[in-house]
């Protein structure tokens, strides 16, 4: 059975992606930040595939959390491999934020790409770099960092919700449809290091995103309010919150 390392496995991408993993056979080896430098070493040494998700994205966080949980973590894991004179391929969970970025997140984030980059060309190893947009789904927190789920929760619960601009352009990737390319990539076998985007982006304005969240709230459960591929994801979260 094909032992997969997922880091971050308790947050909202990793345990999505590991209870595919589990439904697609895959045996998952889990680590979050509980778990300590000795049992990740232990999960390296099994692994014949990482999804290297772990990582600090909150915005309030303190410039030596995103040091840490980003860069440190990244590098420890690269370093590790490389001393076991292992090649594993490697999927990180990086942002668009990385491309020029701005502040403590994104330049952590590219540090990250750059250890793995480094990995990658040292051991010839397979890397998957995806520079995500904004994630939405089920099991996303509110109040946390996405302002999808933090106004379907304040929908549902009857609280106000805060519109800065509503001419504001996103894009959006549902977390259903990047853990189909997460699932891709294990039968595929990519070579070299790839910077990859989702195969499934939305982009829409917030306005637009809060009209339509507006209307499933007065209208769920009836379907009808689905016209398109986003909607229909959005309206699967919005249900999602009801049943918190």
């Amino acid at each position: 059975m094909t032992n997969i390392l997922v880091t971050g496995a308790a947050g909202f991408i990793g345990s999505a992606l590991v209870s595919a993993l589990i439904s697609h056979g895959y045996n998952v080896l889990s680590f979050g930040r509980s778990n300590t430098a000795e049992e990740l070493d232990g999960c390296l040494k099994k692994a014949d595939f990482i999804f290297h998700l772990a990582g600090e994205v909150r915005p309030d966080s303190s410039e030596e959390s995103f040091i840490e949980s980003n860069t440190g973590l990244t590098a420890l894991i690269v370093n590790r491999l490389m001393e076991l004179n292992l090649s594993t391929p490697v999927v990180f969970s990086s942002t668009v934020h990385a491309i020029q970025p701005k502040n403590a997140y994104g330049q952590t984030k590219r540090q990250s790409e750059e250890s793995l980059e480094h990995y990658a060309r040292s051991t010839n190893a397979s890397v998957i770099i995806f520079r995500l947009p904004h994630m939405f789904g089920e099991g996303c927190k509110p109040n946390y960092n996405s302002v999808i789920s933090t106004w379907i929760y304040n929908l549902v619960h009857d609280l106000d919700v805060v519109i800065y601009d509503r001419k504001v352009m996103m894009n959006y990737c549902y977390i259903g449809d990047f853990i189909q390319d997460c699932l891709a990539l294990l039968s595929s076998k990519p070579t070299g290091c790839q910077f990859l985007a989702p195969s499934v982006v939305f982009p829409i304005s917030l306005g637009d995103v809060f009209d339509l969240l507006h209307k499933i709230h007065i209208e769920a459960p009836d379907r009808g309010v689905i016209s398109d591929a986003f909607s229909e994801r959005l309206f699967s979260t919005y249900l999602s919150y009801q049943k918190d």
